[in-house]
C-alpha cells in the first residue's frame, strides 16, 4: 500500500432492519475510515490506533465490531492495558481477526479486558517476549480478564505463547471472575513464577475448553491450569491440557495438568484428555 500505512479493517455490523450502511462509516467516510476500512499511519502506535478507535465507536454509538489485521504489530510498553475497548454505558463486543501476530515488546499485557467488555481472537497470535521458554521476564499475564461480566474468546487458530510473568499468577491467561471460552487454538510455552502456567482462575472466574489446547506451559502449581477461589472449568470434546512442568528451584511441586483447590472450586472433563 501507498505511504506504508498499516490497514486494519474494521467491519461494523448495521443494526437497522433493512441492512443500511452503518452510520459510523457514513460518517467518517475520508477521514479515518475508508472503503470499510482503518488506516493506521506507520508513526502511529497500536496503542494510539486502539484508543483511536475505541473513541470513534463511543461517539457514534457503535458497541459491536470487528478489526482485521493485515500486519503484525509490535507493542512497545505497557501493551494495550492502557487503551482497553471501553465504555460504562453500554455493553461492547471487539473481534480482533487476521491471521497476524501481535508482539508484546515492552511489559504488561497485551489485552486487558475489564468491564461489560467481550474481547474475541480468531486466527490472531499473542506473543510475548520469549520463545520456546519464554525466557525474558515480564510482570504480568499476557491476557487479563478481571470482573464478573468481562469475557475472553479464542477461536480458529488463535494463540497465546511465549510469556513469562515473573510477578504473580497466569503466564498466558489471568480470569478473575470473568469468562474465558476456547473453542478453538492454543496455549503454549507460557509461564508464571506462582501459579496457572497457562491459565489462571480466581474468584468465582469460569473457562470452557473444546477443539483446543494448553499446553507446555510451567508454573509452581497448575503448569497448565489453576483454578481457585469457586471458579469452574470444564474440558470438553477435543481439549488438550498436555505437557507441562512445575517448578521450584528445579524440583517438581504439584499439578502438572490441573491443580484444584479452594471451596467451590470445580474442574469437570467430558471429552478430550490430559
Amino acid at each position: 500500500m501507498k505511504n506504508k500505512l498499516f490497514l486494519i479493517s474494521a467491519l461494523l455490523l448495521c443494526y437497522s432492519l433493512s441492512g443500511c450502511r452503518n452510520p459510523w462509516m457514513e460518517k467518517i467516510v475520508g477521514n479515518l475510515i475508508k472503503d470499510d476500512a482503518f488506516y493506521v499511519p506507520r508513526e502511529w502506535s497500536w496503542d494510539g490506533a486502539i484508543a483511536e478507535i475505541n473513541n470513534l465507536a463511543m461517539e457514534a454509538g457503535v458497541n459491536n465490531f470487528r478489526i482485521i489485521l493485515t500486519n503484525a504489530i509490535y507493542v512497545n510498553g505497557s501493551g494495550l492495558g492502557d487503551s482497553t475497548f471501553s465504555n460504562d454505558a453500554y455493553d461492547i463486543s471487539v473481534t480482533i481477526s487476521g491471521n497476524r501476530t501481535i508482539n508484546l515488546n515492552g511489559s504488561g499485557s497485551l489485552l486487558n479486558i475489564t468491564g461489560n467488555q467481550t474481547i474475541t481472537i480468531k486466527d490472531v497470535h499473542l506473543r510475548g517476549r520469549g520463545n520456546n521458554a519464554a525466557d525474558i521476564d515480564n510482570n504480568s499475564p499476557l491476557v487479563f480478564v478481571n470482573g464478573a461480566n468481562a469475557k475472553f474468546i479464542m477461536q480458529g487458530n488463535a494463540s497465546v505463547s511465549g510469556n513469562k510473568n515473573n510477578n504473580g499468577d497466569g503466564g498466558g491467561v489471568a480470569v478473575y471472575g470473568g469468562n474465558f471460552t476456547m473453542t478453538g487454538g492454543t496455549i503454549s510455552h507460557n509461564i508464571a513464577s506462582n501459579n496457572g502456567g497457562g491459565v489462571y482462575l480466581d474468584a468465582g472466574a469460569s473457562l470452557t475448553i473444546s477443539n483446543a489446547e494448553i499446553s507446555g506451559n510451567g508454573a509452581h502449581r497448575g503448569g497448565g491450569l489453576y483454578v481457585a477461589g469457586g471458579s469452574s472449568a470444564s474440558l470438553g470434546v477435543g481439549g488438550r491440557i498436555s505437557g507441562h512442568n512445575t517448578f521450584d528451584g528445579g524440583s517438581v511441586l504439584e499439578g502438572g495438568g490441573v491443580y484444584l483447590t479452594g471451596t467451590g472450586s470445580s474442574f469437570i472433563q467430558t471429552g478430550g484428555y490430559i
